[in-house]
Parts: C-alpha cells; sequence; structure tokens
C-alpha cells in the first residue's frame, strides 16, 4: 500500500514518509517471519484412516 501511494503522489516529503513507512513493514514482516513462529508439531496433526465399510 505504502509503496503505491509513494509512487503516486509529487509531494517528496509524503513520498519519502510513506518509502520509509514500507520499509519499516517489511521489516517487521521479515522479523516476524523467523522469531515469532512456534516450532512446527513433532507428530502429525491429523491422521486420515481409510472409511469404514
Amino acid at each position: 500500500m505504502h509503496e503505491r501511494l509513494a509512487a503516486s503522489t509529487n509531494d517528496a516529503a509524503a513520498r519519502q514518509m510513506h518509502q520509509a513507512m514500507a520499509s519499516e513493514f517489511r521489516r517487521r514482516a521479515e522479523q516476524m517471519r523467523g522469531d515469532d513462529l512456534p516450532p512446527p508439531p513433532s507428530a502429525p496433526v491429523l491422521e486420515v484412516y481409510p472409511a469404514l465399510r
């Protein structure tokens, strides 16, 4: 969103602010990808059995 706003404005200060906000959102998303995710389960979460007839 902020990339589009930065590209669509002629106001240099607004463009710089939107570029900075886009950069910060990307940084936070990248940080969350590695830090806040719980470890994967060690056993299957769902086991599928054949239908009984």
